[in-house]
């Protein structure tokens, strides 16, 4: 694409010997040396024109000619300077200048609401495990006779939501007469099922299971 266009010179200039300037092309633009010889050339050839006009070479409409591309040549220069300023502009990623800082903030909110979920969740199970225990204690309170049946308490979930849940060891007994027949290592292990303590003598523990379980005394 050529910013100025060839100058159109009438017979009498021609013969008058003055060659016509150039177009000015892109390359140009890019050389400010360049340009700069361009504009005094176009400001020699208007004066050239008009004193030819004066000595009857020329016509006025080489005159005006002449300033056309003289004006030209000074749109073009102003034309190249604004997309050399443009250039470093349009090599910015204007969305990433923009959005950056969103996506940011975005990704930012986003893990928050994930690590506030995982802690929603984790509470829920807390308190379903609760109220669980709660339902079977109130089961276990009628069971007053040796051979009532005792229902398991759910253990509390897991500090680290997702990590492993025990197993309800086998010999958790089915009534109240079995707990009585559990033996000492047996009585330790369904107390450490439940995270309880495990201090004391057989029976202290016994009755310290017995209590954790809602039975009645």
């Amino acid at each position: 694409m050529n910013f100025t266009t060839p100058v159109q010179q009438s017979a009498a200039l021609q013969n008058a010997g003055l060659p016509a300037p150039l177009p000015l092309a892109d390359a140009d633009l890019l050389q400010p040396a360049t340009k700069q010889a361009r504009r005094v050339e176009a400001e020699q050839y208007l004066f050239q024109v008009r004193s030819n006009l004066a000595a009857g070479d020329a016509d006025p409409t080489d005159v005006d000619a002449a300033e056309i591309y003289r004006s030209q040549v000074i749109n073009a220069e102003s034309m190249s300077s604004i997309q050399r300023n443009l250039a470093p502009i349009a090599a910015v990623d204007v969305a990433a200048v923009l959005l950056g800082p969103i996506n940011a903030q975005f990704a930012q909110l986003a893990a928050q609401l994930t690590a506030q979920t995982a802690q929603l969740t984790a509470l829920t199970a807390q308190l379903t495990a609760g109220l669980n225990q709660m339902r079977a204690r109130h089961t276990n309170g009628f069971a007053k006779h040796l051979t009532h049946a005792i229902v398991p308490l759910p253990v509390m979930p897991p500090a680290v939501p997702g990590g492993p849940v025990p197993a309800l060891p086998p010999f958790f007994p089915a009534t109240r007469q079995d707990l009585i027949n559990l033996t000492s290592p047996q009585v330790t292990a369904l107390l450490q099922y439940y995270s309880e303590p495990t201090n004391g003598t057989v029976d202290v523990r016994r009755a310290r299971l017995i209590e954790f379980l809602g039975l009645p005394p």
